[in-house]
């Protein structure tokens, strides 16, 4: 569904279209203002085949939201499909939504991070670490490698860290 453009969208329909979407595969709603963060919840909920999104400008969305859609994923002990993700000026992009977006997206081959203005060094080191305290059969989605310290560009200490491998 290619929805750009669609300026006289509501939220309300829009959101009625998508609970009505189970295997809705790619979704451009690029710059649209009847995207919210609860567009994302319902996406997580009810398109789980969902392999490209283009969420781009959208002025009612934020990070808040991809962090929900990710969280709602998780807490189902579960994945999103998505391949290409494109969340051009996104706002609020921190490190727990790029922790929270690595791990629940394995499949993942694009991100379109571009104007993200508060993307930090350190929320692309969340979205590749690994949480220590989940098991090797959680891990299994994710294969991971190990660095060092100075592989990081961190002052050498002789640490080692677990991160994950992406496909991007």
């Amino acid at each position: 569904i290619n929805l750009r453009g669609c300026t006289s969208l509501t939220t309300r329909s829009l959101h009625q279209m998508l609970t009505c979407s189970p295997y809705l595969r790619k979704l451009i709603v690029k710059g649209l203002n009847a995207v919210t963060n609860t567009t994302c919840e319902i996406l997580a909920e009810h398109c789980p085949g969902l392999a490209s999104l283009d969420m781009s400008r959208c002025s009612n969305l934020d990070g808040r939201g991809i962090g929900r859609m990710a969280d709602a994923t998780l807490s189902r002990r579960g994945y999103l499909e998505l391949k290409e993700l494109r969340l051009s000026g996104l706002r609020h992009t921190d490190n727990t939504v790029l922790a929270s977006l690595g791990e629940a997206t394995p499949y993942l081959e694009v991100l379109d991070l571009s104007y993200a203005r508060d993307l930090h060094n350190s929320g692309i080191d969340a979205f590749v670490s690994i949480d220590d305290g989940r098991s090797e059969d959680e891990l299994t989605l994710h294969p991971t490698i190990i660095v060092n310290d100075r592989d990081l560009c961190r002052e050498s200490d002789g640490r080692q860290f677990k991160r994950r491998i992406t496909r991007l």
